[in-house]
């Protein structure tokens, strides 16, 4: 089961002015026949985009994989501990300020922000009844 991330106008504003940016970069390489340029104006246009098309969260059996353009990790769901709400601006993988932060294994924490988060809330506790969801 997929869920995409909630995308708020906060995290669009510096993707897209990154992508325009490298565009722009991208329109004087190439008007320029700057090979290096056009490869690594591509590059970046490449890599910034992938956080913003590719940020998603997957429940794949027992196991919870996220990924945040070419970043991924997994999560055993059997060691969540419990989940809250949060507003912390910090960087995760989440494309919105209003978060839930995933709390599993002894210490280690993954701040996430899936559009239908009580659906997702649920699908989770489906798989590990002992999640404790802090709604404050």
């Amino acid at each position: 089961m997929v869920f995409k991330s909630k995308m708020d106008i906060w995290m669009a504003i510096p993707i897209w002015f990154l992508i325009v940016m490298f565009l722009q970069m991208l329109y004087e390489a190439i008007t320029k026949v700057s090979v290096v340029n056009i490869i690594l104006a591509l590059i970046f246009i490449c890599f910034i985009g992938s956080f913003w098309f590719h940020t998603q969260y997957r429940i794949e059996g027992e196991l919870l994989r996220i990924r945040f353009g070419f970043i991924n990790q997994t999560i055993n769901i059997k060691d969540i501990k419990s989940i809250r709400k949060t507003t912390n601006p910090f960087t995760s993988p989440a494309l919105s300020i209003r978060k839930i932060e995933i709390n599993y294994g002894k210490y280690e924490t993954v701040q996430i922000s899936p559009k239908n988060e009580i659906f997702f809330i649920e699908q989770l506790k489906k798989i590990n009844s002992n999640i404790e969801y802090k709604n404050k």
